[in-house]
């Protein structure tokens, strides 16, 4: 069969202009990660064709989880702007379909075990034969090496495994899961990361490369200074709710009417703090004279800012932090934060008409390039409708 590149997006206008324009990616993506990983690849230009697997395709595309009616709002969301080509790689015919579009790919995603992958024979040592300039990429559980490499892998149990689920909150809380897949978004970033610099670095040497990325260990090094901290000194992280375990204050408080934050990193911003709420002998005040007193004293100082603030509301609060140069900001719900982003008439936020339900609105790519180059966004697939287009 001969395979053809067609144009994938979806009304993108000027798909040429985007930095990925002429790059395929054949996506194997099943729920978050590696769907997530293949949206951004397609925002920046990219051809995805997402390929699924007879009896359904991708399990995300059931509306029972996260459903607006039929639609799934976890699958549109994760895979407009690419195509569905549905094949049976145990299939010869369907196999021999998969390796003509590897030939013309330039990457293949997967979030598969590396049994599974081997298995279906989607594996880099395979496909490497049938093109060498191919780049791999796996987001798995756990790194090769770990006896847990072919275990079912989730957000939520890589959350609890790295300590992040110990980590939010205050000291005698129960385990709190953040609220965002975490594991997930964070782990497709880095694949994406991992592509791109593949991709440059075929450039140079002429041939492809096989990106691994772990969640167990993406969501280890988000640990960042908090690992380095505990790796070179031993010192633990403490649970300290909304306040910054290290920056005081760095916190939450609470307004007559609702809650807004401070973000005092400097000496210059405390000082300016305690002019703004009219205390400036806080700042002689040898419990609050440097970062190090203030973590000291820290329940003493939240109490004095709980008293100072209770008095006037927050947009009060707000425009007096403003005028005397303090970072600050309300403490928004999501739906007061995208109600304002549509009523700006923000780009991030985009519509479209979806196939057999009408019109989606969701948010694209946050991304601006100085070509002014932006991906229209377009619908999800549906199962299997590139097929057609294959000659």
């Amino acid at each position: 069969m001969e395979t053809v590149l067609m144009d994938a997006h979806h009304g993108s206008g000027d798909p040429a202009r985007l930095p990925l324009a002429g790059v395929r990616v054949l996506e194997f993506g099943q729920v978050i990660s590696a769907p997530y990983a293949g949206l951004l690849l397609a925002e920046l230009g990219a051809e995805v064709i997402k390929i699924e697997g007879p009896g359904g395709g991708d399990s995300a595309r059931n509306a029972e989880i996260t459903g607006i009616g039929e639609l799934s709002a976890t699958f549109v969301t994760f895979n407009h702007n690419k195509r569905s080509l549905v094949l049976d790689l145990k299939d010869a015919d369907d196999y021999r379909t998969f390796t003509d579009l590897v030939t013309t790919a330039h990457v293949v995603l997967t979030n598969m075990t590396p049994r599974v992958m081997q298995r279906l024979r989607i594996d880099y040592a395979t496909l490497s034969e049938v093109n060498p300039e191919l780049v791999v990429c796996a987001i798995q559980g756990f790194p090769n090496n770990d006896p847990r490499v072919d275990e079912p892998s989730y957000d939520l149990t890589h959350q609890a495994l790295s300590g992040l689920m110990l980590f939010e909150g205050r000291p005698d809380d129960a385990p709190l899961r953040m609220c965002l897949p975490i594991a997930d978004l964070a782990s497709a970033q880095f694949a994406v990361n991992g592509i791109l610099a593949a991709l440059l670095s075929r450039q140079r040497t002429g041939r492809g490369d096989f990106v691994c990325v772990p969640m167990y260990h993406a969501m280890l090094s988000l640990l960042t200074y908090t690992a380095t901290l505990y790796l070179t000194a031993g010192k633990e992280p403490i649970r300290t709710g909304v306040e910054h375990e290290h920056t005081v204050p760095w916190q939450a408080v609470t307004a007559r009417d609702r809650d807004l934050v401070l973000a005092v990193r400097s000496e210059k911003f405390w000082h300016r703090l305690c002019h703004a709420i009219d205390r400036p002998d806080l700042i002689d005040d040898a419990r609050f004279a440097s970062n190090s007193a203030r973590l000291n004293h820290r329940g003493e100082l939240r109490a004095l800012l709980e008293k100072a603030f209770a008095d006037q509301d927050a947009d009060h609060w707000l425009s007096r932090l403003a005028e005397y140069g303090v970072p600050s900001a309300k403490v928004r719900t999501v739906k007061e934060a995208l109600d304002e982003a549509r009523e700006l008439g923000s780009p991030l936020v985009q519509s479209f008409d979806q196939h057999g339900f009408g019109s989606v609105t969701l948010l694209g790519s946050p991304l601006e390039f100085g070509s002014a180059a932006r991906l229209t966004v377009g619908p999800a697939p549906e199962l299997d409708e590139y097929r057609d287009e294959l000659r």
